[in-house]
């Protein structure tokens, strides 16, 4: 139905409540009229969730509609177009209601209520229930894949979204929202569905994504989409656990009548017969747990070892793996370790993840006693090693709990497995066997990457004593060290003198960045994560205060070192983490007169101190331990590679000569007597040399070298054009740069000249207009005192003293002139010693 005046919805102004008509504000005196209002979008979202009981109630609250609207508007001026519209609605439903009432009150609309299937409610969550989801909400850890840099996920959408930080943000957002604001509506009883409190949760990540991705910010649009899948698992197991009727009860949101008059609820109760019961628990005391640990432990290596049905056959990894662990039956879940086994556990997991020793592809078997996968070597093992040890036990004791009584003893016990592969292996090395040597290459590798590991990861629980445990065996090894902080500090020492000493190997630009390359852009990147904007704001771009260079001798900012590194200019890690810390350190230096202060050189100050401690040196200390080790794999594995190739042209050498023994007994065997044939193998290195050209100013795009038929690829073709158009731009730029400058230094000085000459124009004239001055005022008073003479005139002697005030005129110029030139001279050295700024040079030139 449309108004016959404009063509508009008839029930326009009855879909949504007034205030949605007048910006969100009732009119004056509404309700004081209106005690319940009323509208047809409110009647329709009843119908949706099943409010309606009866027939009678959805009737009762359409004709409030209207009557709302006469009472409201009757005897007033304004309120007579909505009178006429009301009176239309009500003269259309009463047709449509009058139909429903009647049929509602027949035989069918009886038989119909009756056969009706109570309607399913979701009834409005318990407080707890959606608090207890906020909290895990708030517990979401997010890693970032570049910078492998682990936060809180929800963190920057705690608060609501500052408009002075991000006056656009209207624009894209049309209603904001944040976790905050979310449990101030859950404590106020504001979500009557637990799908409102979902739609406002998923809001807060749409609204990310729907700022953010317009500007480009991937690492908050990544945020958001990882915010909102996390939640939606989050969500989705807790209502699976509300249904099955685990953790909570499910609260009702209203309750009806039963026949017998009591309430009962709307939403249809699940039958849980099927559900199996739980469980019961094991109570386990002290005594029983000792009397567990202590079997097992006099037990495992019995049952480990006996458990293949002959003693001389191998047992495959994964199954003597499982045999181990069933042997501590008392393990507990990692989650439930605490304190100091939990930092162990995490000390064991990040060494697990060493390619060496992955448990799904390891290189070397350390996981396991060596006589369970080569029981060939039983006999040989126990003579050398006393205190057999391996992984997997250590793992096994630690989360049994109560067999370490430290970390200390743990460390002890997973240095001991790489330390008894040294001492096995030794004589082997020694004697060359690849088996052995690569063996023992491997564990003093893994040796020392386990006590840099354990003094960063277990560093809360390091003594505060200086003592250094000293190399000690054959190899000069640290088998064995106590967690201190002097043993700390040389282990860091190492790490650096690899890390940061080691020359980079450097790409062409264009390419793809080398390990080492790669690894300093991610340090880089660090300090770029989008939580620590706020701090890093001040350390960005290259821009100082105007007396900056008066404190500060080598100025720093993290796009000086970006560009470094991309022009490839860094010889090594070190050079960069240099630079790194110099930023910080000129901001400390700088800025510290505002130490403590509200300012900026305070807030500049104190962003220094967070960045540096809390980002760049835990930041330093992750690069330094990956990159340290990296290097000292690639060596080891090389060496093995070398190993295996002398291995196989041994093998070949040997595999010619006893060819060659067959031979020549056969032939004497046969009676015949062999030629006396001398093979000489040769081992001939060609090395092609191409011509000499001379050196040209320019570089040609493709090879033309005659003694080669087959041109360059395609793809080195392109690269090897795409790096002479990089360099060749490069060049255009510095020419660009210095025209300008030039040209401004041209433009400048001429202009200067040709104010020093109008200068020096103006201050001759005012001189040789003063002593005109002069001379003029000299002859009037030589004229009257030729006159008051009483004597006859001397012609000849009148004319001397003209000719003297003459000369010393002239002369009084000649030293005006003098002055003048010498100023000029002064003028124009001054102006050429001065240096002025590019940007200054070209802004006179524009």
């Amino acid at each position: 139905m449309t108004n016959p005046n404009d063509g508009q919805q008839a029930a326009y102004f009855f879909m949504h409540p007034v205030s949605f008509y007048l910006g969100g504000a009732l009119p004056e005196g509404y309700l004081a009229k209106v005690q319940t209002p009323m509208d047809f979008g409110t009647i329709t979202s009843r119908l949706f969730e099943g409010e309606y009981q009866d027939v009678s109630e959805f009737i009762e609250d359409c004709r409030l509609v209207v009557d709302n609207c006469r009472t409201y508007y009757v005897g007033r001026e304004e309120g007579k177009v909505f009178l006429e519209l009301a009176d239309r609605m009500d003269g259309l439903m009463a047709q449509q209601l009058n139909a429903l009432k009647r049929y509602n009150e027949s035989a069918p609309g009886r038989r119909e209520k009756e056969a009706a299937v109570p309607p399913l409610f979701i009834p409005a969550p318990s407080a707890a229930f959606l608090l207890s989801i906020m909290k895990e909400i708030r517990s979401m850890q997010y890693t970032d894949r570049l910078t492998k840099i682990t936060e809180p996920a929800a963190t920057i959408f705690s608060q609501p979204v500052n408009i002075a930080m991000c006056p656009d943000y209207p624009n894209y957002v049309s209603q904001p929202m944040d976790l905050a604001t979310i449990e101030t509506k859950i404590n106020n009883g504001a979500y009557a569905t637990s799908e409102d409190f979902e739609l406002d949760v998923n809001l807060i990540f749409h609204n990310c994504e729907a700022y953010n991705g317009p500007k480009k910010n991937t690492p908050l649009v990544t945020l958001a989409k990882f915010c909102a899948k996390t939640f939606k698992r989050i969500y989705g197991k807790k209502m699976e656990d509300l249904q099955a009727g685990v953790g909570a009860e499910i609260p009702g949101k209203r309750s009806l009548t039963s026949p017998e008059g009591q309430p009962v609820s709307k939403r249809i109760k699940l039958d849980l017969s099927a559900v199996p019961k739980a469980v019961p628990r094991i109570s386990i005391t002290a005594s029983k747990v000792a009397d567990a640990n202590a079997r097992s432990t006099s037990t495992k290596h019995q049952e480990t070892f006996s458990s293949p049905k002959k003693l001389d056959e191998p047992v495959p990894l994964h199954v003597a793996i499982a045999q181990i662990k069933e042997s501590f039956p008392l393990r507990r879940p990692a989650k439930m370790l605490e304190g100091w086994e939990a930092t162990c556990w995490r000390f064991f997991r990040e060494l697990m993840k060493h390619p060496w020793l992955s448990v799904a592809r390891p290189k070397f078997i350390y996981s396991v006693p060596v006589p369970v996968l080569f029981p060939s070597l039983r006999d040989a093992y126990a003579e050398l090693i006393k205190n057999p040890m391996d992984l997997t036990t250590a793992e096994a004791k630690l989360l049994s709990g109560g067999m370490y009584l430290s970390a200390q003893e743990f460390v002890n016990d997973v240095a001991l497995v790489f330390a008894n592969a040294i001492i096995f292996n030794y004589d082997g090395h020694e004697e060359g066997d690849p088996t052995s040597c690569a063996y023992f290459d491997a564990s003093k590798d893994l040796l020392r990457y386990t006590r840099w590991l354990s003094m960063e990861y277990l560093f809360e629980f390091l003594a505060n004593d200086a003592h250094v445990d000293l190399p000690t065996g054959k190899d000069e090894l640290v088998t064995s060290w106590k967690l201190t902080t002097g043993n700390r500090k040389v282990a860091r020492e190492e790490m650096e003198k690899i890390a940061l000493e080691t020359p980079m190997d450097l790409s062409e630009e264009g390419e793809r960045y080398t390990f080492m390359e790669s690894e300093s852009d991610k340090l880089l990147k660090s300090l770029r994560h989008q939580s620590d904007a706020r701090y890093m704001y001040f350390f960005i771009q290259p821009q100082y205060p105007p007396d900056y260079s008066a404190f500060i001798s080598k100025p720093m900012a993290w796009d000086v070192c970006n560009g470094t590194l991309q022009n490839r200019q860094y010889e090594n890690i070190g050079e960069l983490v240099d630079d790194l810390r110099l930023i910080f350190s000129n901001a400390l230096k700088y800025n510290g007169g505002g130490k403590g202060t509200e300012t900026i050189s305070g807030k500049a100050y104190d962003s220094a101190v967070y960045m540096s401690t809390k980002k760049l040196e835990p930041a330093i200390d992750r690069m330094l331990l990956f990159v340290s080790n990296r290097l000292e794999t690639d060596k080891v594995e090389q060496a093995m590679q070398e190993r295996e190739i002398e291995a196989e042209e041994r093998a070949e050498e040997e595999r010619l000569r006893k060819a060659w023994q067959e031979e020549t007994e056969n032939a004497k065997a046969q009676g015949a007597v062999p030629q006396s044939e001398t093979t000489t193998v040769e081992r001939i290195r060609i090395i092609q040399r191409r011509p000499v050209r001379k050196a040209l100013d320019f570089d040609f795009p493709f090879n033309d070298d005659d003694d080669d038929n087959q041109g360059p690829s395609h793809l080195d073709t392109m690269r090897q054009q795409k790096m002479i158009f990089e360099s060749q731009r490069a060049d255009r730029r510095k020419m660009f740069i210095t025209s300008i400058s030039s040209s401004g230094d041209v433009y400048s000085r001429m202009l200067q000249q040709r104010k020093a000459i109008a200068w020096a124009r103006k201050k001759a004239a005012a001189a040789a207009a003063a002593a005109k001055e002069d001379k003029t005022k000299k002859s009037a008073s030589r004229g009257d005192v030729v006159r008051e003479s009483k004597g006859p005139v001397d012609t000849a002697g009148s004319s001397q003293p003209s000719s003297n005030v003459g000369d010393k005129a002239d002369k009084e110029r000649e030293q005006i002139n003098e002055k003048l030139k010498s100023a000029l001279c002064q003028f124009k050295r001054k102006k050429t010693k001065k240096k002025k700024k590019n940007k200054a040079s070209a802004n006179v030139f524009d």
